[in-house]
């Protein structure tokens, strides 16, 4: 609302010393609100500004690197979420350095988290190990759309209805709580490989190529027929 149009300003009389300790509460809290919006698009602009050269930056690394966090991970970051939150006119220089240390660092909390979630349905694998991500056995589940993936792919899912304030996709970490271990899908594999009179503690993904097993086009034609 315009300082004009408020009750106690749009009067048709002369303003009084009287009369302007009386509004002046008023006023002031008018323009501490409106230099807050101000302030706030500001700073919301300057955070666009700077998501917006990181997520370039992310996308020239997709072709140095396998695994490069999603940028809904990268924004909620350090040092990347100090850097986005500084003042548009700050002399912010997203580097390649700074790209390089955060996958590092995330990659080990994912990993710690999906060991985690391994461990709470197969209390044998060892935690303090990435042994079981890649085991043949072993795929994940977006509980919101049911997609299945394997490791390392599974670092990279975001659910993409989800969004935060800024219109960004939520990313899963810190709480995983869109992805779970499937547990059909690690006793089909088992049965499976088992059937081979091989062990499936111990197939990797890759091992399983070789005896051209490819278990998550063999688990998606079981239940197609299961349903039927």
């Amino acid at each position: 609302m315009e300082l004009r149009n408020l009750p106690s300003v749009k009067k048709h009389k002369d303003l009084t010393d009287r009369a302007w300790q009386s509004i002046k509460p008023v006023i002031i809290e008018a323009l501490e609100w409106h230099k807050a919006q101000r302030l706030e698009r500001k700073r919301n602009h300057s955070r666009e500004v700077h998501q917006l050269r990181l997520a370039m930056l992310r996308v020239h690394m997709t072709y140095r690197m396998p695994i490069v966090p999603p940028c809904p991970d990268l924004f909620v970051m350090q040092p990347f979420k100090d850097m986005i939150d500084a003042p548009i006119s700050a002399n912010i220089n997203f580097t390649v350095a700074h790209i390089v240390a955060a996958v590092v660092e995330w990659q080990c909390a994912k990993d710690a988290q999906l060991m985690r979630l391994v461990a709470q349905h197969c209390p044998h694998v060892d935690v303090n190990t990435r042994d079981a991500l890649f085991l043949a056995t072993t795929v994940f589940r977006c509980e919101k759309y049911g997609l299945l993936f394997n490791y390392p792919e599974v670092l990279t899912h975001t659910c993409p209805s989800d969004e935060l304030d800024t219109g960004s996709k939520i990313p899963w970490w810190p709480s995983c709580r869109r992805l779970v271990f499937d547990v059909n899908f690690y006793q089909y594999a088992r049965d499976r490989i088992e059937s081979y009179r091989l062990n499936p503690d111990l197939m990797t993904r890759n091992e399983a190529r070789r005896y051209e097993l490819d278990l998550r086009v063999l688990y998606h034609v079981s239940r197609v027929n299961d349903w039927c």
